[in-house]
């Protein structure tokens, strides 16, 4: 569709400054190719992500995860919170589940869970599962 100068320029989720016009809905970053130096694009449907993995845990009200918890979560930090559940996974790993799919989750950003007023802890998102394949 165009040319980039770096796909370091680039977010997932991102919909302004990709400089490609031409398309009846809007576009977003779906996902980025370092090896290939792609970025690829397309309807924001395609970011929808039902689950995610995350780990690099710090817990804070709670010393670890032992079984499966009902939360919230926030992906943004001016996002409103999200009902999920959290199953673990490991030591240091956790499954996110999301009770309605969220458009804003990428590898490498934070994830932080809730109760009520209580910060549970949070970790770094590790591998997301999109209800429709972003390669697509």
């Amino acid at each position: 569709m165009g040319s980039h100068k770096g796909i370091f320029n680039f977010t997932v989720g991102q919909r302004k400054g990709l400089s490609i016009g031409g398309s009846p809905q809007p576009l977003y970053v779906l996902r980025m190719d370092a090896f290939k130096n792609e970025v690829i694009v397309g309807p924001r449907e395609s970011l929808a992500v039902n689950r995610l993995t995350a780990a690099f845990l710090n817990w804070i009200a709670i010393a670890n995860l032992q079984e499966p918890q009902k939360a919230k979560a926030r992906l943004r930090s001016r996002q409103m919170e999200t009902p999920c559940q959290i199953f673990p996974l490991s030591e240091n790993s956790v499954e996110v589940r999301f009770d309605q799919p969220q458009y804003s989750a990428a590898p490498g950003q934070s994830i932080v869970f809730y109760q009520d007023d209580v910060v549970l802890g949070g970790g770094i998102i590790q591998k997301v599962s999109y209800n429709k394949d972003p390669a697509a």
